[in-house]
């Protein structure tokens, strides 16, 4: 359509096609696109468990467990996972509570955390509660958690019983033990699909306003006026809603 119209423009053509709105001249990939939306496969509450259940490899420190439970809870990546400090988790009225800005999109998030992550960070670290601004999770070399590959990303580094390893060998942990797990799958569902689960669970819980509080797990970029300046986010219906998901997944009681 642009090309005809710029064709007319420069006199290289004396008219217009007569058909140059018809929905067929635009591009069938859009078409497509919008007509056949893919569907969004998430991970069902048994696999989660049987995955969690199958994360812990003693014979090479390699205890994923943990970082599973913050893929769903609080819906991180890997990196999201390598940039949580020690003093952004707090509690208040009993519970705890992770704090963090998204590098991707500056956007702030805040989630109550469930029973079982709790656990797990009490076995990894003998407590969760500590106030230094220390990064949690590093690699073996002393640095925080990248997408760049560590010299040695294969190995995994034991530090008061604390599996540290790098985002891009989490990434590939993950998918091994997806893949012993589902030995006989033709398709994996990767890390990222943990933080889509999650989202996926709370916009179907029964509560009011499940979408809006989906993205506020998600911690999207803000789109509109009044949520970049007007509107604080719903953090207090979020941890109410983690805390429906978390005990329906088996992972918090309310």
């Amino acid at each position: 359509v642009q090309f005809y119209k710029w064709a007319w423009r420069n006199e290289h053509i004396d008219n217009l096609p007569r058909n140059l709105d018809s929905p067929e001249l635009k591009w069938s990939r859009y078409r497509r696109r919008r007509q056949e939306p893919t569907e969004i496969q998430i991970f069902s509450n048994t696999e989660l468990h049987t995955i969690i259940s199958n994360a812990y490899d003693s014979g090479k420190w390699c205890d994923l467990r943990l970082f599973i439970l913050l893929g769903i809870n609080c819906g991180m990546t890997p990196i999201d996972i390598g940039n949580i400090r020690w003093n952004q988790i707090t509690k208040a009225n009993g519970n705890y509570y992770l704090e963090q800005t998204r590098s991707k999109t500056g956007v702030k998030g805040k989630w109550l955390l469930w029973d079982e992550t709790i656990r797990y960070f009490n076995q990894r670290f003998g407590s969760i509660d500590h106030q230094s601004n220390d990064l949690i999770f590093i690699t073996q070399q002393g640095r925080k958690l990248n997408r760049v590959m560590d010299a040695e990303p294969e190995r995994f580094a034991n530090f008061d019983d604390i599996t540290a390893i790098s985002n891009t060998t989490l990434t590939r942990r993950f998918s091994r033990l997806i893949r012993r797990t589902y030995p006989d799958q033709d398709h994996y569902l990767s890390f990222k699909y943990l933080r889509k689960t999650g989202a996926t669970l709370i916009s179907h819980l029964d509560i009011n306003n499940a979408d809006r509080i989906a993205q506020i797990y998600l911690r999207h970029s803000l789109s509109s006026v009044a949520d970049r300046h007007y509107v604080q986010p719903q953090f207090e219906s979020l941890s109410a809603a983690l805390a429906k998901l978390g005990a329906e997944l088996g992972f918090h009681k309310v």
